[in-house]
């Protein structure tokens, strides 16, 4: 075996070359989304169903992408704070929609018997991190690699947002913008 093969096979197995892209075409806005679980650093289990009416924002990234999670997660709860201020100005019963942020670690890519040591670098902290070992959001969603993906799930389980980059200023004033039209309660008809 040639060195060069040897490197290669080795890289692969060590999750260090681009994964190929997950079979079958991403779902679209609109569309349900499967009911998926996965477990965070801590062994906790995320449902995806299950959460009543909340709009559920993912943020997921390999590697690369994790460096802007944070950015893109703090745009979503400022948004929510926005939403929440407007709200509890309004008589009567708050009826915004309640938001769950959940970050996402793609690790595909990782083999087996590195888990254990993989799942030791996410340490404890305020905001869990789901740990995707097997791709399952490449596979509903598809992920594009090196950036933080963003989808938003309305409470009836459809895909409502999807956008996928670096946490530059634009980018997380539109994704604001949009989540704030999804977290506001809808305005009541008017009468004739």
């Amino acid at each position: 075996m040639s060195t060069r093969l040897a490197v290669s096979v080795a890289a692969a197995a060590c999750g260090l070359l681009a994964l190929a892209p997950a079979s079958g075409a991403p779902i679209s806005i609109g569309a349900t989304v499967p009911d998926f679980t996965l477990r965070d650093q801590l062994d906790r289990t995320f449902r995806l169903t299950g959460h009543g009416d909340s709009l559920i924002v993912l943020i997921c990234g390999d590697r690369e992408g994790s460096r802007w999670l944070t950015a893109w997660g703090r745009a979503a709860r400022a948004a929510d704070s926005v939403v929440a201020a407007a709200d509890s100005a309004r008589v009567g019963r708050p009826s915004r929609t309640p938001l769950i942020v959940r970050y996402i670690a793609d690790l595909r890519g990782v083999p087996g018997l590195m888990h254990g040591y993989v799942r030791g670098k996410f340490k404890p902290a305020k905001n869990p991190v789901l740990l995707d070992w097997d791709g399952v959001m490449a596979r509903i969603f598809g992920l594009s690699p090196r950036v933080a993906n963003l989808f938003v799930i309305e409470s009836r389980g459809t895909l409502a947002y999807v956008n996928a980059g670096e946490a530059e200023p634009d980018r997380l004033s539109a994704f604001g913008d949009s989540l704030r039209r999804l977290l506001e309660p809808p305005t009541p008809a008017a009468k004739p």
